[in-house]
């Protein structure tokens, strides 16, 4: 996925532009749709400058009602890290990245251990 700086001519390009297309795949991956589907029928341009230029909703609108709100969140906050428009209010590098998708399986983990009934069985 063409981080925004990709659409301009002499744009600078740096390793966040992967960490762009990676938080746009995350987002597909937790809601199932593709954050601008609702503009696929504009024109090329149009569809690129509505992606250059607008924030996507948060994915949490997508997912299923009964997600902890904590959990979605955590998504929340992630796909507006990893897919901010300017590439210096994402996430650094990798290992950024990568340390705030652990904090939020961390907030996955502690719902499922409060969750969790011992007289249910396993």
């Amino acid at each position: 996925y063409m981080a925004p700086e990709q659409a301009i001519i002499n744009g600078r390009i740096d390793r966040r532009c992967d960490l762009y297309a990676l938080g746009v795949t995350f987002y597909e991956v937790v809601t199932t749709r593709h954050p601008v589907e609702h503009k696929f029928d504009l024109p090329p341009a149009k569809l690129l400058e509505f992606q250059i230029k607008t924030e996507f909703e948060p994915p949490s609108r997508y997912m299923p009602e009964n997600t902890p709100p904590e959990l979605a969140a955590a998504v929340d906050d992630f796909i507006a890290r990893a897919c901010a428009k300017r590439p210096a209010d994402r996430f650094n590098d990798a290992l950024d990245m990568q340390a705030a998708l652990r904090a939020m399986l961390r907030v996955l983990n502690q719902n499922k251990e409060s969750d969790y009934d011992p007289s249910m069985g396993t």
